[in-house]
């Protein structure tokens, strides 16, 4: 422990002037990553396959004395880094943000008093208490209370250890169970794993986005290259110089690596992310929301999903010479007010009204419910004589008891008859002077639904999602519940589940399963997952981080441990299924987004690439110069990376990833795109009498590829007819801008070009509307059908 560890009186803590002096001296309980400076960033910008290519035509143009073709590429480079570098900003700094609504907050004792304070406002000499599934936020020693603690993400050993008084316990460790009160020692990097927290912070997984890349980026750059290729040795065998036509050969392979997709990706993760923050979600991860979009089955957790979580003691049954004050004293006297537990809370609450508070006795040890066990214990002294209490499920409480059949089947029929009225029994025993326990009560808890909740699940439903109630409540109570909010009547036990020969096929027809076990979570993901669903799970406690990590997506709940929050995707802030609504509706449209972007992609790779080298080969030239495809191919990026924005479109179903469907549709629509534009060129070229030799062709052939490109996004944009749907303002805006900026640089001759005519330019832009929505959007329509 660290030497800066201030001498505390542990019974007041720190005073808040002392803490923020504390602050100041050493700074805030945090480690992260080290950032570079604004100038080291946009210096990176200049760094990549983009820059590299673009610095190696800017050389060529050089020697080539194109002095034109080397001041417009320059431009495009700088422009592209400033762009680049300003979404990159943007999405961090919404990143940021988001870190900044996940602070996980914990008990700390200031002026005497428990107030609650972010991880980061810690400082040594604080006195802290830290519950079951605590994320420990800073090197501690333990002053009061006992706890197992799992270190393995620190250590690697993954059993528990326990901690007693005067041990310490290391920041990033997770209370698996009981409770400590503890002073912090070390700080941010003062800590002693900072180095192993600076690595868990920095680590980075493959996400969704490089496995669509890696499968998007290795049939299009074949497929171009032997296109290529061919155009090369055609161009060799009719006595072009290669040096002549390096520049566009790398400028068209470019145009074929799938560059853009990390940029409209991020985006539209960013902007979901804000939205959803704004809709009471906040996502961990940028790519969550595309796990919630391919969703469709939710495992819901009853208490704090579904019902409030504020149980109320609304009936008692004392056993034998017991009162109704006997079962509520010493089931608060198997409680904890700081713990912050429900059901502790419940009995606080009934103490108060019952006049029994303050406690007359103090607990000398407390172990909180254990979810294994299912029951908290607490030892009393009074009159010299050491008393033990438990509290819990019944079945856990009677076990101790040691009731015989007759009495034991008698309370069995009083929890049933509470479990028919929805009450969750609690079970409080005590044990006599002898040591032997025995019960001293029961008590009915009702924790009513959330008057949302039905109207949440229908939508939920409405989205073509399969709803799952798992909860660790008996039966009757499991099935009252789902009948209240509209789940549906068909719940089973789970030990019907697991003796049932197909019980695979019954988890996946079933409402719901209760007496389920946390353990039980997580066989029961994994089966569905190896079917193939995709599954989502709700879940509030430390018990629940394994099932919560095994989902794909993981949603912890507004009440739930910091080690659930940690462990999960989506974080809820409100209370209710709301968040989780909104989340699978912002993910479905990054979703459509990402769609549109691969076939718009795909085509474009088809129709540019295709569409110049098969000009060459009948007209025996090129039609555009290097420079100008660099042009084209930025400024339909421009409109493709702007599809981030459009949020419009969100289908009423589940999908998942068809990326060969996805890119072989893109390649049939770019091989219209061809025969179409082909059709226009020849006409300019025999009509017109455009020729290359003027720059007129090129030109002509520059506008008529930009406006087929940037109508063909709008079209792909959705599903159905182009015009079920608006697009986004912004999208909108990018698209009259583009196209506006090709027509002034085609008609005026600027940056390079020849200048055509207007009534050429206006010509080009009726026939490439025309033909793309009246006909390729009715053939995109039955694609996509199919």
């Amino acid at each position: 422990m660290s030497t800066e560890l201030k001498l505390t009186d542990y019974a007041t803590g720190l005073t808040q002037a002392e803490a923020e002096k504390m602050l100041k001296e050493f700074g805030p309980n945090e480690v992260v990553e080290e950032k570079k400076n604004v100038f080291e960033l946009l210096l990176e910008k200049f760094w990549g396959p983009i820059p590299w290519v673009l610095g190696t035509v800017i050389i060529i143009s050089v020697f080539q004395e194109r002095m034109a073709d080397t001041l417009i590429i320059f431009g495009l480079l700088i422009f592209c880094a400033l762009v680049d570098f300003l979404r990159d900003y943007s999405i961090r700094r919404t990143v940021k943000t988001l870190h900044g609504q996940l602070q996980d907050l914990v008990s700390v004792l200031r002026d005497s008093k428990w107030v609650k304070k972010p991880y980061r406002d810690l400082v040594s000499g604080d006195v802290i208490r830290l519950k079951t599934g605590s994320v420990v936020p800073a090197d501690v020693l333990v002053i009061e209370g006992l706890a197992r603690v799992n270190e393995s993400i620190l250590t690697g050993d993954v059993r528990e250890v326990i901690k007693h008084p005067k041990e310490n316990i290391y920041s990033g460790s997770v209370i698996t169970r009981g409770w400590v009160s503890a002073v912090v020692g070390s700080t941010g990097k003062r800590m002693l794993y900072h180095k192993t927290i600076e690595e868990l912070i920095s680590a980075k997984k493959v996400s969704l986005l490089d496995e669509i890349a890696v499968k998007l980026e290795k049939w299009p750059m074949f497929t171009s290259f032997f296109i290529l290729t061919i155009a090369v040795i055609v161009s060799w065998i009719r006595g072009i110089s290669l040096f002549e036509i390096l520049p566009l050969m790398l400028v068209l392979l470019l145009g074929s690596v799938p560059l853009a997709l990390s940029a409209v990706f991020s985006l539209s993760m960013a902007i979901t992310s804000r939205r959803l923050a704004g809709s009471c979600a906040l996502v961990t991860r940028l790519d969550a929301p595309n796990d919630a979009a391919c969703m469709d089955i939710l495992l819901l957790n009853k208490t704090g999903t579904l019902t409030v979580n504020h149980p109320n003691i609304v009936r008692i049954i004392p056993a034998g010479a017991f009162t109704d004050y006997d079962v509520i004293q010493y089931g608060a006297m198997t409680s904890d007010e700081v713990n912050e537990n429900p059901i502790d809370d419940a009995f606080f609450k009934r103490a108060s009204e019952m006049d029994l508070m303050p406690l007359s006795i103090t607990p000398t040890t407390f172990l909180p419910f254990n979810p294994q066990t299912r029951k908290a214990k607490a030892t009393i002294v009074t009159d010299d004589v050491q008393y033990r209490l438990s509290k819990g499920s019944f079945e856990a409480v009677a076990r101790d008891c040691g009731m015989g059949p007759e009495e034991l089947e008698r309370w069995r029929r009083i929890v049933a008859n509470f479990a028919r009225d929805g009450f969750r029994t609690i079970a409080v025993a005590k044990s006599d002077f002898t040591g032997k326990m025995e019960l001293v009560g029961l008590a009915g808890l009702e924790d009513v639904t959330r008057t949302d909740t039905a109207e949440q699940i229908s939508k939920l439903v409405a989205l073509g999602i399969r709803l799952k109630l798992i909860t660790g409540e008996a039966l009757p109570i499991a099935q009252r519940v789902a009948r209240a909010i509209g789940l549906g009547s068909n719940i089973i036990d789970v030990t019907a589940l697991v003796k049932s020969d197909n019980w695979v096929e019954l988890l996946e027809t079933c409402d719901g399963v209760a007496n389920v076990y946390p353990e039980d979570k997580i066989w029961m993901i994994k089966a569905l997952q190896e079917r193939r669903h995709i599954i989502g799970f709700t879940g509030d406690a430390v018990t629940d981080a394994p099932a919560l990590r095994q989902a794909d997506v993981g949603i912890a709940i507004k009440s739930a441990t910091n080690f659930a929050k940690s462990a999960a995707s989506i974080v809820l802030t409100r209370d209710g299924l709301g968040g989780i609504v909104s989340a699978v509706n912002g993910g479905r449209n990054v979703f459509e987004c990402l769609n549109a972007w691969i076939l718009s992609k795909m085509g474009g790779i088809t129709f540019k690439t295709g569409f110049i080298i098969l000009s060459f080969l009948i007209l025996g030239d090129y039609i555009i110069t290097a420079a100008a495809t660099l042009i084209l191919m930025f400024l339909s990026d421009y409109v493709k990376t702007a599809l981030a924005t459009d949020h419009e479109n969100a289908p009423p179903h589940p999908d998942h990833w068809h990326i060969r469907k996805q890119a072989f549709t893109g390649v049939f629509m770019g091989l219209i795109l061809i025969g179409e534009a082909g059709g226009l060129l020849y006409f300019g070229w025999d009509y017109f009498n455009l020729d290359a030799s003027d720059g007129t062709l090129n030109t002509f052939s520059f506008l008529l590829m930009l406006f087929f490109t940037v109508f063909f996004v709008f079209s792909v944009r959705e599903r159905g007819f182009f015009w079920r749907s608006r697009p986004s303002w912004p999208l909108f805006l990018v698209f009259l801008i583009t196209l506006s900026f090709g027509l002034v640089i085609s008609i005026a001759g600027l940056l390079g070009f020849t200048a055509i005519s207007l009534n050429h330019a206006l010509l080009i832009m009726a026939y490439t509307f025309v033909v793309t929505f009246f006909i390729n959007d009715f053939i995109k329509y039955l694609i996509a059908r199919e």
